[in-house]
């Protein structure tokens, strides 16, 4: 008898093709996972928007005043809830307005830095709130050309206005707002292990249903003191930032700023 037709060689040779077999397997569905990860997580959307009146209204904006911006950080759960994450968002808030100060570094600008009225608060937050909704409008019908609730018109004619501000500017002293919005998503455990499932599982059946990864979004604009939104814009990633990571914040507001319309003036 040869050694190879051993009964405990032959045992420990489908062993070791079993395990090698084995292991074939999972480098295979590792790559698929890594396939449909890259598909799915660290997409990336960025554009920007100016009014058809831009080189007139700009003119007219020579001492903008940067407001608060607006951050909120939410907790996405398995079950698609966002919770409100007050510390994450005052996190986020303080990243996100240090990242702004740095890239406007260079241009003539105003920071909203004395105490400000009650009333004068209520009507700042009111304007974000404003802002906010006219944000939500401009994604959804004049940023992303793919989308089924675009509108060709308001991309070849960005118009878009929040209404006069001028007893707001008066008040601060300024011809012009910089407003920064900013909100993110932070999966829960629970929320990772089902979409990592969901990856397993469309490695096997050929198509992809696992849950999507949180959304982070900011977005800045320029606002003359009829209302007028001159500039616009907007990044969204999935799955590539954090706002309540310093580092991730600086890379995703410099991209932001990249066409910041002011630079140099």
């Amino acid at each position: 008898m040869g050694c190879h037709d051993h009964p405990g060689f032959q045992h420990s040779l489908n062993k070791k093709k079993r395990i090698t077999g084995e292991k074939m397997v999972k480098k295979i569905i590792f790559s698929i996972i890594l396939a449909v990860f890259s598909i799915n997580v660290g997409c990336v959307s960025q554009q920007y928007r100016v009014n058809p009146e831009f080189r007139a209204l700009s003119r007219e904006i020579r001492n903008p005043i940067l407001v608060l911006p607006k951050v909120e950080v939410y907790e996405l759960t398995a079950g698609g809830v966002r919770e409100p994450k007050q510390e994450w968002s005052n996190i986020g808030l303080e990243n996100v307005t240090a990242a702004v100060l740095q890239n406007l570094q260079g241009i003539k600008y105003q920071i909203m830095d004395k105490e400000l009225s009650p009333e004068m608060e209520e009507k700042l937050e009111d304007l974000r709130s404003l802002y906010g909704a006219v944000s939500h409008s401009i994604e959804l019908h004049a940023m992303n050309g793919q989308s089924p609730h675009i509108f060709p018109t308001k991309i070849q004619n960005f118009d878009y206005s929040i209404g006069p501000i001028d007893d707001i500017l008066k008040e601060l002293e300024a011809d012009g707002i910089i407003m920064i919005c900013g909100s993110d998503e932070v999966s829960t455990g629970g929320r990772q292990a089902l979409m990592a499932a969901g990856i397993l599982a469309s490695a096997v059946t050929g198509s992809y249903g696992a849950l999507r990864s949180g959304i982070t979004r900011v977005n800045a604009s320029i606002i003359g003191a009829n209302g007028k939104i001159i500039w616009y814009s907007s990044k969204i990633t999935s799955g590539r930032h954090d706002l309540r990571s310093r580092e991730s914040v600086d890379n995703l507001i410099q991209q932001l700023f990249a066409d910041f319309p002011l630079h140099g003036l």
